[in-house]
């Protein structure tokens, strides 16, 4: 059975109705959201892993940061800047698989990414 007492209560965010935990980190607040489905116990398992393991979920987006940032000189300042601010298990075929957003004032109106099974891709700007 899920621990429900781990999220938030269920509220609209954006673009989708769900609901999630708020971890504090360094003086910000980072939400990781679920939508409530059929596939809802699974999304917990992924979200409470990355909660659970949020010093290393950061450690890992900072990597990530450096590897993308290396390979695109040309955006390289704005992709250091990004901040973490939204990890959305959301996605309808795979409960393990989460949007990523960024602060707005770090660029994160622009910018977007892909987490799964522990590691973060796809990064892009919004068209």
């Amino acid at each position: 059975m899920m621990d429900e007492s781990r999220f938030g209560p269920f509220e609209i965010r954006g673009e989708y109705s769900g609901f999630g935990a708020v971890v504090d980190w360094e003086g910000r607040r980072v939400y990781v959201d679920i939508v409530q489905d059929a596939r809802v116990r699974e999304r917990a398992a992924a979200a409470l892993a990355v909660v659970d393991r949020f010093a290393e979920f950061v450690d890992t987006f900072s990597r990530f940061k450096a590897s993308e940032a290396a390979r695109r000189p040309d955006a390289a300042d704005a992709i250091s800047a990004l901040e973490l601010e939204l990890v959305a298990f959301i996605a309808k075929k795979d409960p393990a698989f989460a949007e990523v957003s960024f602060t707005e004032a770090s660029g994160g109106d622009l910018w977007f990414c892909a987490f799964k099974d522990g590691r973060f891709f796809d990064l892009a700007e919004e068209p």
